[in-house]
């Protein structure tokens, strides 16, 4: 629901979210996302049984879908965009090397910084990558 297709309604959602919320968690199991800035409102439906044929796929790569590695990069850099208010990709991708590097099979391996910004996509980002046994590479300003 949109705020330009319904304004009436969408009014009443977003002044009821709370109630509306509670009752569609509870009767059905279901999420309601209002963003009244954005405008809009959305139910969002959980499945009970997880289906394997729509992994998550890599921007790149011919569009291959996540092996575990990634999988694992993706949680660690949501848990790390959680714990912080604010970040900056460069201060993310630093945590992100730093809770990863005591695993060896993430650390012996480049650790694709940004590529867990497969998920976290910004317009302004440019891939770079880091080991977790060395610095970051340069680059020049300009």
């Amino acid at each position: 629901m949109t705020e330009a297709t319904d304004p009436a309604g969408f009014e009443l959602v977003r002044r009821r979210r709370e109630p509306l919320a509670q009752w569609f968690g509870y009767t059905c199991g279901w999420s309601l996302v209002a963003e009244p800035r954005r405008g809009y409102a959305r139910l969002t439906k959980v499945r009970a049984d997880p289906d394997g044929s729509r992994p998550a796929r890599r921007a790149r790569s011919g569009r291959a879908p996540f092996d575990r590695r990634r999988y694992v990069l993706l949680c660690v850099t949501a848990a790390e965009l959680l714990s912080l208010p604010m970040t900056t990709i460069g201060m993310l991708a630093d945590r992100v090397v730093q809770a990863t590097s005591a695993d060896r099979a993430l650390a012996a391996s480049p650790v694709w910084c940004v590529s867990a910004a497969t998920a976290v996509r910004s317009p302004t980002a440019r891939p770079t990558t880091r080991t977790a046994s060395g610095p970051p590479p340069t680059r020049n300003a300009t």
